[in-house]
């Protein structure tokens, strides 16, 4: 889908790890409990030990999972080498051994992590619901940053990994453009008679529950860092 209103750089910040994380976030999401080191004893290898625990601790923190995992910031892996016992000279070349052929273990991981944590993967229905949700957030605002920013807030707070950002529809072309059929469409509905007006109510819910506002929309968090900081 076109992205041509973010720049290369963009896309490529978009799509790798942030630069550094935080001192106090390497120690919220990267910090293992006696728990977490409890179920990682089931993978068999120190590699794969080491890759399941990135996978496992990047998620909540970028709402994705970054191809590179041997690219994760220094003062993140260490923590997470340190709960290892793996001495941290080790852990990068540890993690590009990390993978199986053609990646198949990793992936079967990867199942396993969203399992864990309670979050699903973006498939068709959910990318749906994101295009609705953003072409009605659309009508209220014009900046692209800011409806990547909301898509990637409603992505973690539903639990759903963030795709690449090439999956996403371009908010200046579909959504501006959906927003001027919807103010056409208002107009419309504010001109026509009171017996034409369609049901508010369940015609307009979609979904509720927590994390939900009274529109069946979940109500979007905001998180520090790295814009859609979440592709798997």
């Amino acid at each position: 889908m076109p992205v041509g209103y973010l720049s290369d750089p963009e896309l490529a910040r978009l799509n790798a790890w942030p630069d550094e994380i935080a001192a106090e976030d390497a120690v919220t999401f990267f910090t293992l409990s006696g728990d977490d080191l409890a179920w990682l004893t089931r993978f068999n290898r120190v590699e794969n030990r080491l890759g399941v625990a990135v996978q496992l601790s990047t998620l909540p923190r970028l709402g994705w999972i970054p191809d590179d995992l041997a690219a994760c910031p220094a003062a993140a892996l260490e923590r997470l080498a340190t709960a290892h016992a793996i001495d941290s000279n080790t852990a990068v070349e540890l993690l590009r051994a990390y993978g199986g052929w053609q990646g198949e273990t990793r992936r079967k991981h990867r199942a396993q992590v969203l399992d864990r944590l309670g979050w699903r993967l973006c498939a068709a229905g959910e990318r749906k619901l994101l295009d609705e949700f953003l072409l009605a957030r659309a009508l209220e605002h014009d900046a692209p940053g800011v409806l990547l920013q909301l898509a990637c807030d409603r992505l973690r707070a539903e639990r759903i990994v963030r795709p690449s950002v090439r999956g996403f529809a371009d908010p200046p072309g579909r959504y501006r453009a959906g927003r001027g059929a919807g103010r056409d469409l208002s107009a419309a509905r504010a001109a026509a008679p009171a017996t034409a007006t369609a049901p508010v109510g369940r015609h307009a819910r979609r979904r509720s529950g927590p994390g939900s506002d009274g529109a069946g929309v979940a109500a979007p968090r905001r998180y520090r860092g790295h814009a859609g900081g979440a592709q798997g």
